[in-house]
């Protein structure tokens, strides 16, 4: 998932799946930490990283039911 906003700081990278966690221009939330733990739960994992073209990009990998 990317958008084409200003991106993410260092800092937000570093604690962005935190519970409680607030950027510089966000509010206090629970989002992305319960997302994190939704895809550990299911054996997936998600990550987090600036695009080359500038925004956040987030990944998201689950596991193949079989």
């Amino acid at each position: 998932i990317d958008d084409d906003g200003a991106g993410l700081s260092d800092d937000d990278l570093k604690y962005i799946f935190t519970r409680f966690y607030k950027g510089a221009d966000g509010n206090f939330g629970l989002g992305m930490s319960t997302a994190h733990s939704s895809a550990h739960y299911m054996d997936g994992k998600i990550t987090a990283s600036n695009n080359l073209k500038g925004g956040a990009s987030f990944t998201i990998t689950l596991p193949q039911d079989s």
